[in-house]
Formats: C-alpha cells, sequence, structure tokens
C-alpha cells in the first residue's frame, strides 16, 4: 500500500534562506522510486507553491499541490484541478470592511492574482519571498465577484494588532471562517472547514489512500491540523513547543539540516 508525505514548504523543507537542501531533494525523489505520494502543502498560493515546485528539481509524477491552506488541490503531473473551496463573498466582504476600519494590512488571492489596496513595505517584503503577481485596486467591488480562496493580514511590525484581530474573528459569530497565523506576521483566513487537515483527508480518500499510510511533516501552527490529522504527524525541530505537543513525533534536526529527509528515510515504503 503505498503512503502520502504531506510536506509544509516554509521552515520544513525549505532552509531559511528559502534554498532546499540536496539532502531533502535526494529524499523526494526516494519516495516516488518507492512509488508513493509527494503531497506539498503549503499556505502559498497557486502561483507561488508552483513556482517553488519546479525550482526544486524532481518529476511530476505523483505530486500533488495543495496551496491556500488546502483551499486547492491540485494534481501536478496530470496539470488538474481536484478540488477547490471558494470563501463566500459576504465573509470576505465583512473580512475586508473590518480589517480596513482597522488599518490593518491585508491581501485577498484568486487563484492567478493577489489584490491589495495598497503597495507598501509589507507587500514588498511578501512578493520577494513568493513572485506573486499582484493588483493595486480601489474598491472591494473590484474584486469581490472573483473566486477568493484567502484572505491573509500582514504586520512585521505589532503582532498584537493581528492577534487581537484574531480574537475579535474567533469570538464573532458573522465570521464563519478558519483563521490561524501561518508564521508569526501572517494571520490567514479561508471557508470554514477548509485547512490542511481537510486537505489531507480530501486527497487521501481521492487516492485511495488509508489514513494510516499518510505522514504530515510541519513547523507552524497553520500545521497542527495537518499533523494531528495524519497517520503520523511529524513537528520539525524548529517549530514551537504547541506544535510539538500536537505531533507523533519530533526530527532531531531542524528544516536547515534535512529534517524532512529524516522522516521520509524512515517512513518511505522498502
Amino acid at each position: 500500500m503505498p503512503k502520502i508525505f504531506f510536506i509544509d514548504f516554509d521552515g520544513t523543507l525549505l532552509n531559511d534562506d528559502k534554498s532546499i537542501s540536496q539532502k531533502n531533494i535526494d529524499a523526494l525523489k526516494r519516495v516516488q522510486e518507492a512509488g508513493d505520494y509527494l503531497a506539498f502543502t503549503t499556505g502559498r498560493p497557486f502561483y507561488g507553491g508552483d513556482f517553488l515546485f519546479e525550482h526544486i528539481g524532481i518529476s511530476k509524477k505523483n505530486c500533488f499541490l495543495l496551496c491556500f491552506q488546502g483551499a486547492l488541490i491540485y494534481d501536478l503531473y496530470n496539470e488538474k484541478i481536484i478540488n477547490t473551496h471558494y470563501m463566500e463573498s459576504s465573509l470576505v466582504r465583512e473580512l475586508v470592511l473590518d480589517l480596513q476600519e482597522r488599518g490593518i494590512y491585508f491581501q485577498a488571492f484568486t487563484k492567478d492574482l493577489m489584490y491589495c489596496f495598497e503597495i507598501n513595505d509589507f507587500t514588498k517584503r511578501y512578493i520577494k519571498i513568493t513572485n506573486e503577481p499582484h493588483k493595486l485596486v480601489e474598491s472591494i467591488e473590484d474584486f469581490i465577484k472573483e473566486d477568493i480562496f484567502k484572505i491573509m493580514a500582514i504586520d512585521y511590525d505589532e503582532k498584537d494588532k493581528l492577534l487581537d484581530f484574531q480574537s475579535y474573528v474567533s469570538f464573532n459569530k458573522k465570521f464563519d471562517c478558519e483563521n490561524f497565523f501561518s508564521s508569526e506576521w501572517f494571520l490567514e483566513f479561508t471557508k470554514r472547514g477548509v485547512d490542511k487537515g481537510s486537505a489531507l483527508k480530501e486527497l487521501a480518500a481521492f487516492l485511495d489512500i488509508r489514513i494510516e499510510d499518510t505522514v504530515a511533516i510541519g513547523d507552524e501552527e497553520n500545521d497542527i491540523p495537518m499533523i494531528q490529522a495524519a497517520g503520523v504527524g511529524v513537528a520539525m525541530l524548529n517549530a514551537s513547543d504547541d506544535i510539538k505537543v500536537s505531533a507523533d513525533e519530533v526530527t532531531t534536526v531542524d528544516n536547515n539540516c534535512g529534517g524532512v529527509a529524516e522522516i521520509i528515510n524512515k517512513y518511505v515504503s522498502k
């Protein structure tokens, strides 16, 4: 019975400088040679995730991209969308209006484009990491009819503003959505019931693979649902303690030293 390895990008597969070690690349190839599956499970948008995969330099065979926190599941080999989960336009409107009222910078994402109301240092810093195509708009009406996968609030300077807004959303019934941090500075929102854990279950069912034959590896708050949902949930050594307590095991080395390769070598089909 083949296995699926669900692997986060940033802080997990990637080094801190956003490169990928040869040790991890060799391990990914070992998964493919064994007939197992790779599911790159990321908060990154489709463009950024696909761009990053191309630079890994491995075959697309048995490879899937689960982006927008699992809101879009994509078969890289057959270049086919398996499933999508868009946010309701009413939810998008409520979030955007409240973020604007509080003066919190945010971005809204469709499959191929990022919308923002200003281009500031936060925007430039994000685009430098992701190379994301973007469009400057003046009004929510410029994108409210689009299929929005997620909204991301960013603040590199005052995380407390994001924490306060997260608390506000979590306890306000008008916001029927998921919310979580994908990094220290990124607070993200998706449709209710959509997270990396739900995406793990969807892809496993699609491929007719048992949950006990899934392995998930991550390092951030948004990885907890898939770590808890997997047959084997793994936290990186560089993850915080609240991530580690959710996992079945923790790598002995961090993302810069091949933690992903350590787990693949342990669990890949023989």
